[in-house]
């Protein structure tokens, strides 16, 4: 992603650069990634099932998904997504939406 230097230059990715997103949630920063830097590679990781497709369905022309998640150790361990707020009721199913009562 391109930034400012202190003295107000752009600075941009090399065109070998890569370019990575995690936790993707609705792509806007992958959008910017690309949108800012698009002649360098793109690699994102989505560890929530429902958002890795909707994603990469979206983005399908301009990177690469990996529907994973990274942590600080080499080992393999069960992923927990637990939804506590629906922030997101695109990407909800309804088994895991949370029902609030409505507010008059």
């Amino acid at each position: 992603m391109t930034g400012r230097l202190k003295n107000g230059h752009q600075k941009v990715p090399k065109s070998d650069s890569l370019c990575i997103d995690v936790g993707r949630l609705k792509g806007e920063t992958f959008q910017a990634m690309i949108d800012s830097a698009p002649n360098v590679h793109h690699k994102a990781f989505e560890p929530v099932p429902q958002q890795y497709v909707f994603l990469k369905e979206q983005f399908r022309q301009q990177g690469r998904y990996i529907s994973i998640c990274i942590g600080n150790e080499n080992k393999q361990t069960t992923f927990h997504h637990v939804v506590i707020i629906q922030r997101i009721p695109d990407f909800s199913s309804d088994n895991t939406r949370v029902k609030r009562p409505l507010m008059k």
